[in-house]
């Protein structure tokens, strides 16, 4: 009996930790400037220095902000990612964020997933626990890969917002996608102007 249960407990252990993917990112150094739709640029403090890079998204109207996806670190930091969908204020704490990836070739993705706003309600956020920053590694290899990205939200207030990004060309941060067999696809960040 004692074997019984071990085999089992073991069996479930080798299912429950089996192959899984993985995403990484390594932020790179590089000059202010435009990196197909990414715009880069350094700032620096007392305290700190980052760089972050910025794609811009399609403006709904005269009244709306200016929609924009930034990616924001240094090699020594965790990288923080946002998305300004142009909504002055997001209404909920978290949301099911739907995604629609395509590349120029015509290729298309659609997906969904869950984020969270912002303190001030403007911008949608990854989570800080450690159990999401696979999702936004994921991402941020998803935007290095697609040409293009439109966002649908709904939030709490009953607000449906569609914002569409030209996203092509790479932000600041080479990304690595391993898939379970251990197949690795690496995008590297432009590292230089065009």
């Amino acid at each position: 009996m004692k074997r019984l249960l071990l085999l089992t407990a073991m069996l479930l252990t080798a299912c429950a930790s089996g192959p899984r993917w993985n995403w990484e990112g390594e932020a790179i150094k590089r000059d202010d400037g435009k990196y197909g739709s990414w715009e880069t640029s350094n700032h620096s403090n007392e305290f700190s220095n980052w760089t972050s890079s910025i794609a811009f998204g399609t403006k709904a109207g005269w009244l709306s902000n200016q929609p924009f996806i930034e990616v924001q670190g240094n090699p020594n930091t965790a990288h923080y990612v946002g998305i300004d969908t142009g909504d002055s204020y997001i209404c909920g704490d978290t949301m099911e964020v739907k995604l629609a990836w395509q590349d120029s070739e015509g290729g298309k993705s659609v997906e969904s997933l869950y984020m969270r706003t912002s303190e001030n309600n403007e911008t949608l956020i990854f989570s800080d626990r450690a159990y999401s920053a696979w999702e936004k590694y994921r991402f941020m290899h998803q935007l290095n890969a697609w040409d293009k990205l439109t966002v649908q939200t709904d939030d709490t207030c009953g607000e449906r917002t569609i914002v569409r990004f030209d996203i092509e060309g790479t932000h600041h941060v080479s990304t690595t996608e391993t898939n379970s067999d251990g197949y690795s696809n690496r995008i590297n960040a432009m590292s230089s102007l065009p």
